[in-house]
């Protein structure tokens, strides 16, 4: 678990001015995405030893995620949020 969940040290910036739920919620949907190559569909899909590990790098409580993560978050803002993070990996790459 710790190898799939843990975030990378290039990962770490893209939390930068992200604060509580937010900042928990990015940080799964990236390792989810990044473990699985697509996004959850559900909170029960999140292995709760995943969120609490993800949750102590974010430095924040896993209690704020609601049992209706990943719904409350929109979906084509997920995509976005990728894209962008993938256009930032690549620009910083260079």
């Amino acid at each position: 678990m710790v190898e799939h969940w843990t975030r990378l040290r290039d990962e770490q910036d893209l939390l930068m001015g992200k604060r509580g739920v937010t900042r928990l919620g990015f940080a799964l949907l990236l390792k989810y995405y990044t473990c699985f190559g697509r996004f959850p569909r559900g909170r029960s899909e999140s292995p709760d030893e995943a969120v609490e590990h993800v949750a102590r790098q974010a430095r924040v409580p896993a209690a704020v995620l609601g049992v209706d993560y990943p719904d409350t978050l929109n979906t084509q803002r997920n995509l976005a949020l990728w894209q962008k993070t993938q256009r930032r990996y690549r620009h910083a790459a260079k």
